[in-house]
């Protein structure tokens, strides 16, 4: 756990309600440290079957720790750094446990800013390779969807809903983070071809039940996001954050 208390804010004008949720979020973080881990990932296809890239196997080094939220961002979370009137979801109850989503990258990187000014942290969203990393379980790492029936799915994620779920309602993966799969797809850095989204809600599967596959990289513009087979990301984005060990 992060040591950070109250008394390391750095802005006043908090009230402790929003003090206290913000070092919450703080002490979420969980280390990962570094290491290599192999992402077999597999064919992505159009619905009619055909090629967009092939599969191939890819091996994500990593040479510093950092620390990973345990949950993606929540509504509460987004709100007690940047206000009650500044909350971009739009969700029909009130439950502080689920994830703020409908958030640009530009949002993200505001959020980011205001959090680090009131911190005096480096908070950041994921790289690609950091979020892929860590989902998969760290170092050595394997965890996976494939080969998994239906109910063991559900047990780790969520899937054919069409609205964000409450974090943390599912089993966590092997370091610990929960929702890496099954909720909101998550911004990272983007790159010079588009936003990169990970994670996000099992909307559907081949014509039979088995067997199940999962695309862990989920990396696309606006036009492909209808492309995808199989499993697709299709609700609005959220994030997580990544705080560096240095």
């Amino acid at each position: 756990m992060i040591n950070f208390n109250l008394e390391d804010i750095k802005d006043n004008s908090l009230n402790l309600s929003q003090a206290k949720i913000i070092v919450r979020l703080i002490q979420n973080m969980i280390h990962v440290p570094k290491g290599e881990v192999k992402v077999n990932r597999e064919d992505v296809k159009t619905f009619w079957g055909t090629l967009i890239r092939e599969a191939e196997p890819q091996n994500i080094l990593i040479k510093s720790d950092f620390y990973i939220g345990k949950f993606p961002v929540t509504r509460e979370e987004w709100c007690a750094v940047m206000g009650v009137d500044n909350d971009p979801s739009d969700y029909k109850v009130q439950d502080e446990n689920l994830p703020v989503y409908n958030v640009t990258y530009e949002d993200c990187l505001r959020f980011i800013i205001k959090l680090n000014r009131i911190t005096g942290l480096n908070f950041s969203l994921p790289s690609s390779e950091q979020w892929d990393f860590a989902a998969h379980g760290g170092n050595g790492g394997t965890y996976s969807f494939q080969g998994k029936n239906k109910e063991e799915i559900y047990n780790l994620a969520w899937f054919e809903t069409n609205e964000p779920m409450p974090v943390g309602s599912k089993a966590p993966n092997p370091i610990g983070l929960y929702d890496v799969f099954g909720n909101i797809g998550e911004l990272c850095i983007k790159d010079d071809i588009g936003d990169i989204v990970k994670g996000g809600n099992i909307v559907s599967m081949r014509y039979n039940d088995s067997p199940y596959t999962y695309h862990y990289e989920d990396y696309w513009t606006e036009d492909d996001r209808e492309k995808r087979f199989g499993y697709v990301v299709k609700l609005p984005h959220g994030l997580r954050l990544v705080l560096n060990d240095n």
